[in-house]
């Protein structure tokens, strides 16, 4: 995959359509910070390059800001960018002429994909928002292709991260419900197997602030 896209924090600002107080990290003042969640997109791209073997069509779920969508659109052929609000993406997606980029404003609990529909899917920082995470794990192993690759990146909510928030005045999101091993654990009861694991920032796996990973179907495990 190409290196990693990163917007500038001016650029970024300029671009989004919610308030600065509302804007994320990617926006914040703190150098420290924002290279931070800046790096776990950059584990992410790393693990589709190596593992996703095809070019096909990706799946950007809780796409938010389309931070991570001029990185995807770049190495894949399309790339559906889905969330409830896609106002801000919409803007990334104009400034940086993504023409292969489709963006779907609407809950896909209610209204899904077609079965197999994705050779990639992302979930980055967005499993954990689901107040139940066992509906959304099942419609991502259904719109995954059996050959596919779902990567994800989940807060580790330890010590440290708690500790950081504390540090930085970031308060938790009311609907962060679950942690990042708590996720990962229902990913695996539905039928996803890990084949790649990572830690953000990395060598820390007891101190990381993001687990990020690379699933593939189980079936597929066994072929």
């Amino acid at each position: 995959m190409p290196s990693l896209i990163k917007i500038p924090p001016g650029e970024f600002r300029r671009l989004a359509v919610r308030p600065p107080e509302e804007l994320e990290l990617y926006a914040y003042d703190s150098f420290f910070l924002r290279e931070v969640f800046w790096q776990r997109l950059a584990v992410l791209a790393r693990l589709l390059e190596r593992h996703a073997s095809t070019k096909g069509e990706c799946l950007d779920l809780g796409t938010g800001s389309g931070v991570f969508l001029p990185t995807l659109a770049r190495r894949f052929t399309t790339v559906h960018g889905a969330d409830r609000d896609v106002a801000d993406a919409r803007n990334i997606v104009a400034a940086y002429h993504l023409d292969n980029v489709v963006l779907h404003a609407r809950d896909l609990l209610a209204e899904p994909f077609a079965p197999a529909s994705f050779d990639a899917i992302v979930a980055a920082d967005v499993l954990e928002h689901f107040p139940d995470t066992e509906p959304i794990a099942t419609r991502l192993l259904d719109w995954l292709r059996d050959d596919g690759v779902l990567v994800t990146s989940l807060p580790s909510e330890n010590f440290i991260y708690v500790l950081l928030r504390r540090v930085f005045g970031i308060e938790k999101p009311p609907d962060h419900y679950f942690a990042g091993a708590e996720v990962e654990a229902t990913l695996a009861r539905v039928g996803f197997t890990p084949i790649a694991r990572r830690s953000v920032p990395p060598g820390l796996p007891r101190g990381s602030l993001f687990m990020v990973t690379a699933w593939r179907k189980r079936t597929a495990q066994r072929r």
